[in-house]
């Protein structure tokens, strides 16, 4: 619950406001504050992607990390931190993994459009020079 809607507890709140799982008072809270605060709302930006990279791990694996923090302790409906940070570890891994793949791929296709190119360049060059007759 935010009391007081500082900058530090409006940005604790950030996460769980950017998920959509903020109580509806501490939201309207959040909101104001960040009409007023360019450096709270440049933080909220920074966990713009969180709801992607969390929609990246497999629900098994995150119940399953779930399952493994919850032995041993009361049943919640939320994971634990170390839970958490784990899913977002992992989310994150499989970013960069994907970012590394696209990466390639549109590497390759440069490679290849950059080879058609100067090779219809060439061809061109040989056909003015007069090295290709015309067909």
């Amino acid at each position: 619950m935010i009391s007081r809607g500082s900058c530090g507890e409006v940005r604790q709140a950030l996460a769980v406001y950017v998920l959509g799982a903020i109580e509806p008072a501490d939201r309207t809270l959040v909101d104001r504050h960040l009409g007023d605060c360019a450096g709270c709302r440049e933080e909220l930006a920074g966990f713009a992607p969180l709801p992607a990279l969390l929609r990246k791990v497999p629900l098994q694996e995150a119940a399953a990390l779930v399952d493994d923090d919850a032995r041993g302790s009361p049943p919640s409906d939320q994971p634990s931190q170390p839970a958490l940070g784990r899913m977002l570890v992992q989310a994150g891994r499989r970013h960069r993994r994907d970012l590394r793949t696209h990466a390639a791929a549109a590497g390759a296709v440069g490679l290849l459009a950059g080879a058609g190119l100067f090779a219809a360049w060439h061809a061109a060059r040989q056909i003015h020079l007069g090295g290709i007759p015309p067909a």
